[in-house]
C-alpha cells in the first residue's frame, strides 16, 4: 500500500532541504509509527514557516497531509505524545549507535548511514515540544533545549556524514574514541520506566529499584 501522503510526493520533492528530511522520514514510518510521523510533518511545517522566501506550496502540501491523517493518528495529551515520540527517537538512535560501537572491522554500509540520518531527524523533530507555547510559557517565555537530545542529534548528523564520506572514499570512518569531544554515552533503553517529559510538564514517576 502506498503511504497516505503519496499524492503530495511531487510537492515533497520540491520542498526545501530544511523540510524535506522530515517529510521523507514521515512517509517511511507512517504505516507503523503514525504518531512520530505526524509530528515529523508538523515540524516540517514549523521549519518551513521560518524560511524566506516561504515555501507556500510545500507547506500547504504537508498541511493537507496532516489534515488527512489526523483522524487516524493516535494523538493524545502533549505530555503523552512527547513521551512516545522521544522514546521512538531514542530507540532509533540507540540501534544505530549500538551497531556503530560494535562495528570493529566490519565494512560501513548505507544502512548504517541511513540509521544515523533517521535518528538525527527524529531527534530534531522533538524540538517541536521544546518550542510548544505551553512549555515555553512554563519556562518563563524562553525555549529551553534538552542538552542530551541536542548532543545526540548533532552527533547522529555528523556520524551519518562521516560514515557516508568513508563509504564513498573507501576509507575507514573516524574512530570516535580518538575525537576530542567524546560521543554521547549509550542510551539505556532497556529501562522500564517511561521517558520523562521536560520539567515544566513533568509528571511524578515512581522510583525504580536498580
Amino acid at each position: 500500500a502506498m503511504p497516505t501522503d503519496a499524492p503530495g510526493a511531487a510537492s515533497t520533492a520540491a520542498a526545501p532541504r530544511e523540510m524535506r528530511h522530515f517529510i521523507a522520514r514521515a512517509r517511511e514510518i507512517a504505516p507503523h509509527a503514525p504518531l512520530p510521523a505526524y509530528y515529523c510533518r508538523l515540524r516540517a511545517v514549523e521549519v518551513g514557516m521560518t524560511l524566506a522566501p516561504r515555501p507556500v506550496a510545500a507547506i500547504e502540501a504537508v498541511l493537507n497531509t496532516l489534515e488527512r491523517t489526523k483522524r487516524s493518528t493516535p494523538l493524545g495529551e502533549l505530555e503523552d505524545d512527547f513521551e512516545q515520540c522521544k522514546s521512538f527517537a531514542y530507540v532509533v538512535y540507540d540501534r544505530a549507535d549500538r551497531v556503530d560501537r560494535a562495528g570493529g572491522a566490519h565494512a560501513v554500509t548505507m544502512k548504517q548511514v541511513d540509521a544515523f540520518s533517521a535518528a538525527s531527524t527524529f531527534l530534531a523533530m522533538l524540538e517541536h515540544f521544546e518550542e510548544h507555547p505551553r512549555v515555553v510559557k512554563a519556562n518563563g517565555g524562553v525555549v529551553v533545549r534538552d542538552d542530551d537530545r541536542a548532543a545526540r542529534k548533532d552527533f547522529a548528523e555528523w556520524r551519518a556524514f562521516d560514515l557516508r564520506q568513508a563509504l564513498s572514499l573507501g576509507k575507514a570512518p573516524t574512530d570516535v574514541r580518538s575525537c576530542a569531544a567524546p560521543p554521547p554515552p549509550p542510551v539505556a533503553v532497556e529501562r522500564r520506566q517511561a521517558v520523562a517529559p521536560p520539567p515544566p510538564l513533568a509528571r511524578a514517576v515512581p522510583a525504580v529499584a536498580a
